[in-house]
């Protein structure tokens, strides 16, 4: 099976970076949802996945990157 994902999802590091810096207890539901689920998408036979991380911005007019 494939799966291509996008979401919020990305290495520890970087998680623990952003979530001293906006403590937002939401965005941590998320991170620890979304990596549940992959790596338990990991653990079947025959997947292959491509995961990317989109970054979380805040909307208009909190937002400070504009892409």
């Amino acid at each position: 099976m494939n799966i291509l994902y996008f979401g919020s999802a990305c290495d520890k590091e970087w998680f623990t970076l952003i979530s001293n810096r906006r403590k937002l207890p939401s965005l941590v539901a998320q991170y620890k949802f979304e990596t549940a689920m992959l790596e338990g998408f990991s653990n079947i036979n025959d997947i292959n996945m491509k995961i990317y991380y989109l970054y979380q911005e805040a909307y208009y007019p909190k937002g400070e990157i504009f892409f």
